[in-house]
């Protein structure tokens, strides 16, 4: 598989963590629009994202899914544009409004119950404007009729959906089984996510030989991976918010020959990562 179908895997996992954000969230509370808009775009591209491993294994001798992952592609660059729009707007829209505040406390010298009120006045007139609704919940909409209409064809492509397995929020959770056995062998995709207090991955998950994907997030007492390696297929590593760990050692890929694709971010005891690089 290229690395550029790899990375519209990567970019839709992207799109999925920015439409979570605290940023897009408080911006879409304070201009009250439609949440339901940005819940629906989430599933559309959850529904996609699970078919994409399929697709790129098919693309190459599938003209209609060539065409199919070109369609995802550019409506994913439409998302990413939309959802930067807004990043940009919610902090142009907080900068003028603090210009505004801040012109009229230095006009009145009042105390500061009447500033007070005066904050909230403002944040019912900005409000009541609402600069942004008509125009984003527009391209919101559209975006989504373009998306829907992809979803409905990877169904008729017959596009299956990766085995999936999740572990979110398990804070008691120090460490996964180790015996190859407790694994399902057809697991293609493993997100392990905020279990605060885990501390280390299977030692023979590099057996676990359909995994394709392997997204780590917010393990904080994590320090290492397995040091047997990882699996043979596996194309994706994704790392974000592992502060414990400290070295992801060339002896990672001694059973990999197909990792494409790793991001690593907010690791700050991280000090070795690879050395001899991506094969």
């Amino acid at each position: 598989m290229a690395l550029g179908r790899a990375l519209e895997s990567a970019s839709v996992s992207i799109l999925l963590n920015k439409i979570a954000t605290q940023q897009v969230l408080d911006f879409f509370l304070k201009w009250k629009l439609d949440a339901a808009l940005l819940s629906k775009l989430k599933s559309l591209l959850l529904m996609i994202y699970a078919v994409l491993n399929h697709a790129e294994e098919r693309h190459v001798e599938d003209a209609a899914v060539k065409l199919w992952l070109d369609s995802v592609k550019d409506a994913t660059y439409d998302a990413e544009d939309l959802l930067d729009d807004i990043a940009t707007d919610a902090l142009t829209s907080q900068n003028s409004t603090n210009q505004v505040r801040n012109a009229i406390f230095d006009t009145l010298n009042a105390p500061d119950s009447v500033k007070e009120g005066i904050d909230f006045k403002l944040k019912d007139i900005s409000s009541s404007l609402n600069p942004f609704k008509e125009t984003l919940e527009s391209r919101l909409r559209k975006l989504i009729e373009r998306l829907e209409d992809i979803a409905k064809q990877k169904d008729i492509l017959r596009l299956r959906e990766d085995v999936v397995g999740t572990v979110s929020s398990c804070p008691n959770l120090v460490a996964l089984p180790d015996e190859e056995n407790n694994l399902p062998p057809a697991l293609q995709f493993l997100d392990l996510r905020h279990c605060h207090n885990l501390m280390k991955l299977p030692s023979e998950l590099y057996k676990v030989s359909s995994l394709e994907e392997l997204r780590i997030e917010g393990c904080a007492k994590l320090e290492v991976l397995p040091q047997m390696g990882l699996p043979s297929k596996l194309k994706r590593l994704l790392i974000h918010q592992c502060e414990a760990l400290k070295t992801l050692s060339d002896g990672l890929l001694h059973n990999n020959s197909a990792l494409e694709y790793l991001e690593i971010r907010g690791c700050s005891s991280l000090v070795t990562i690879l050395e001899k690089g991506i094969h």
